[in-house]
């Protein structure tokens, strides 16, 4: 993949490395939605999944997840708290600009998104971070976005497993480094 390359529906499921997000929700002090999940991927026990917003239930012997709203996803549902969000990679302008609505709402107390870093040319990025990133005026008032390129290849894993190379069989990154957008109420 190159910069040109666009990002496809069957690039949207890439799950989340458990070590990248417990070294972030270390250091923000935990997350409380997920914002981008499915049922099987979910890090929060609230997250959006594309069929609805689901809540993981604490049983006497079994944790399992019910779905409150099939109508609702991450982006049509409201977002509270502490919020992470591994988009679609496919959707990306509609989720920065999600988060920013969410901003103005004034009930997430943080968020924060896992991006590629290939794509800072493209529209969204040039229209709603870069002029606000890192100590500039922001979009919403009381909202601050900070950005933070991560060092190296993030391995991401699909139905749970590392994603491996078809051709080696070891382990696969992307080619491309991530960013993360955080967004946090001051």
């Amino acid at each position: 993949m190159n910069r040109t390359t666009p990002m496809l529906p069957e690039d949207d499921v890439r799950e989340t490395p458990p070590e990248l997000f417990n070294a972030r929700a270390e250091k923000v002090g935990g997350f409380t939605l997920d914002a981008a999940a499915t049922v099987e991927n979910a890090k929060c026990d609230r997250f959006y999944a594309e069929d609805g917003y689901w809540v993981w239930k604490q049983g006497a012997t079994i944790k399992s997840a019910v779905c409150f709203d099939p109508r609702l996803t991450g982006l049509t549902g409201p977002w509270s708290g502490r919020v992470w969000i591994n988009p679609p990679f496919s959707q990306i302008g509609a989720w920065v600009a999600k988060c920013w609505r969410e901003c103005a709402a004034g009930r997430v107390e943080l968020i924060e998104m896992l991006l590629p870093a290939t794509r800072t040319e493209q529209g969204f990025w040039q229209q709603l971070v870069e002029p606000y990133r890192d100590g500039r005026p922001s979009l919403v008032a009381g909202c601050q976005l900070t950005t933070e390129f991560l060092a190296g290849r993030q391995h991401f894993l699909k139905d749970g497993k590392p994603i491996l190379n078809p051709t080696t069989g070891k382990r696969s990154s992307p080619k491309f480094g991530v960013v993360i957008l955080h967004w946090e109420r001051r």
